[in-house]
């Protein structure tokens, strides 16, 4: 057994080999985690509104895209 899938075993987390430079398991590390994720929130070992889980909400929008405030921005500074 590798180092890393031996250290992956005994803290509880989740171990999958990958590589960048094929794309090996590169998509089915991000869908296991996904998985996992939407498991715990099911099953309560994670909630979704503590503060210590890490999701923070962000802020509505003000009616403005972003897009939009980034026109805006560079019509004003238009040098014409």
């Amino acid at each position: 057994m590798c180092e890393a899938k031996q250290f992956a075993d005994e803290n509880g987390l989740m171990y999958l080999e990958t590589s960048a430079k094929s794309g090996d398991n590169v998509e089915e590390s991000f869908l296991e985690t996904a998985r996992k994720i939407y498991q715990n929130i099911q099953d309560g070992s994670l909630d979704l509104n503590a503060a210590e889980s890490g999701v923070q909400h962000k802020p509505a929008s003000r009616g403005i895209s972003l897009t939009e405030r980034e026109q805006a921005e560079d019509a004003s500074n238009c040098g014409c």
